[in-house]
């Protein structure tokens, strides 16, 4: 009989992280949507949230569907891998774009009528702390690639 394998994940864990993953992109989505025309300071910060979240939801589907009838070891997809990639990319460049119309409205008051740069105070800081969530799983992302990279080196 064997032993079972430690290092695995279980897959109630994965399931939960993914609900919880895609739940907050759906808020993503939803509160953009709402809040569409409550921001004249930087009107592109709802749509920074409508594409974050409709793209990240396209990369989870797209990896989910790639590897669910897989068995070990995952073959590689060529066509699988180049959308992740161009999504990937895509993703990258919003949120960066999103950090420069999220953080230029920072020091002001969002609610005042009679400042310019006013933006919904929900939406303001929804928006705000969900890129810098995002910008420190990025963060954390990249020093776990480049930790594997230096392994297999």
């Amino acid at each position: 009989m064997e032993e079972p394998d430690d290092s695995e994940v279980p897959y109630w864990a994965v399931g939960c992280v993914k609900f919880i993953h895609i739940a907050f992109h759906i808020a993503n989505i939803a509160i953009g949507a709402v809040y569409i025309e409550s921001c004249p300071g930087e009107d592109l910060i709802p749509f920074h949230l409508i594409i974050m979240g409709w793209g990240s939801l396209v990369l989870l589907f797209v990896t989910c569907v790639s590897t669910a009838y897989e068995r070990e070891p995952p073959r590689r997809n060529w066509l699988v891998l180049c959308m992740q990639i161009a999504i990937m990319l895509v993703l990258s460049f919003f949120l960066i774009s999103g950090n420069v119309w999220v953080y230029t409205l920072f020091p002001e008051s969002w609610n005042s009528p009679e400042c310019t740069n006013r933006c919904n105070t929900f939406l303001y800081l929804y928006a705000f702390w969900m890129t810098i969530v995002a910008d420190i799983s990025f963060s954390v992302l990249l020093v776990v690639l480049m930790c594997a990279l230096l392994e297999k080196s």
